[in-house]
């Protein structure tokens, strides 16, 4: 009886324990994570795998309501729709400035879950108070670029209006 009541007690406190882990954190929280971490977050997918000149065939970046976002590297080759939402449950790594969730379990959420984007006029973007936070798309023409040891740190972007 005792050596039965304490193989109970320990699935159940495994079971907690997975259960625990496997709870969605917010994407900058899981981005604070220490390398390592095995994290899951929700969010949309604001670059694709399916969609042509959205991404990349083996990484995605994913985004929540506010605009904060991370990249994410699949286990598997996984198809990922822009605008789906999706939970990911992957292993944090920092490296070269980038912070992505590698070997990634990917799973679409079932349902109407695309999100599409509020187009913005680069006047409207600057517009914190109104827009702040928008998941928003901004077309223009960039010029002016600015880099500091290869990469890019800023650049100016017109849009149809004229307005930058």
């Amino acid at each position: 009886k005792s050596a039965s009541y304490l193989i109970v007690n320990l699935l159940l406190i495994l079971c907690l324990i997975f259960s625990v882990s496997a709870e969605a954190l917010s994407i900058p929280d899981a981005r604070m994570a220490a390398n390592g971490t095995t994290v899951t977050v929700t969010g949309y997918a604001f670059s694709a795998t399916d969609t042509p000149g959205t991404g990349f065939a083996d990484e995605f970046y994913l985004s929540n309501n506010k605009a904060q976002g991370i990249c994410v590297t699949p286990a598997e080759n996984t198809p990922i729709t822009i605008y789906k939402e999706y939970s990911v449950t992957g292993t944090l790594t920092k490296a070269n400035g980038e912070i992505r969730l590698s070997n990634a379990v990917v799973t679409a959420f079932e349902g109407n879950t695309t999100r599409k984007y509020k187009r913005l006029t680069c006047n409207e973007a600057t517009d914190y108070e109104i827009y702040g936070g928008t998941f928003a798309r901004v077309i223009g023409t960039a010029t002016s670029p600015v880099t500091e040891n290869g990469v890019l740190k800023s650049f100016i972007l017109t849009d149809e209006n004229g307005s930058m």
